[in-house]
């Protein structure tokens, strides 16, 4: 099957890369970087994030009262995959991964729960500048002295 791949500007794929390391980030702060299973730390939540390099995939996988080994004791409560470089277009790319992160984030210890509603309002207020900024050097180009 020849599926067309999409093309990414430099800011889109440094957007994207950035929302997969904060994926990324959730899951390690969900876990901790101890062993996560049932037997080591009980029900506590347990995040598996992989990124498939052969394909520009992420995969995110949470088991909300813990993983095991054993299937009968735990059940995916939360599986995800997002292609990067599928032709979605940046715009859907972004809300895929910003949803993803919003699902992670739903399994963070409480006490960090704070600390993320601040973040995610830093970054709220960030993108709004972005936008701006964008929208400041569209409306206004700047031209080169040296032509």
């Amino acid at each position: 099957m020849n599926e067309k791949k999409a093309t990414f500007t430099p800011y889109e794929v440094d957007t994207i890369k950035n929302l997969v390391w904060h994926i990324l980030f959730a899951c390690l702060t969900v876990n901790g970087i101890e062993d996560r299973t049932q037997e080591e730390t009980g029900n506590k939540p347990t995040a598996m994030f992989s990124y498939s390099g052969h394909c520009g995939a992420i995969n995110v996988q949470i088991y909300r009262d813990g993983w095991s080994s054993d299937d009968s004791k735990c059940r995916v409560t939360y599986d995800n995959t997002v292609w990067l470089d599928a032709d979605y277009g940046f715009e859907t790319v972004v809300d895929l991964l910003e949803q993803m992160h919003r699902d992670c984030c739903r399994y963070l210890p409480e006490e960090i729960e704070a600390e993320t509603a601040l973040y995610n309002e830093i970054e709220a207020k960030r993108a709004e500048l972005n936008e701006l900024t964008e929208k400041y050097c569209r409306r206004f180009p700047t031209h080169d002295n040296n032509s």
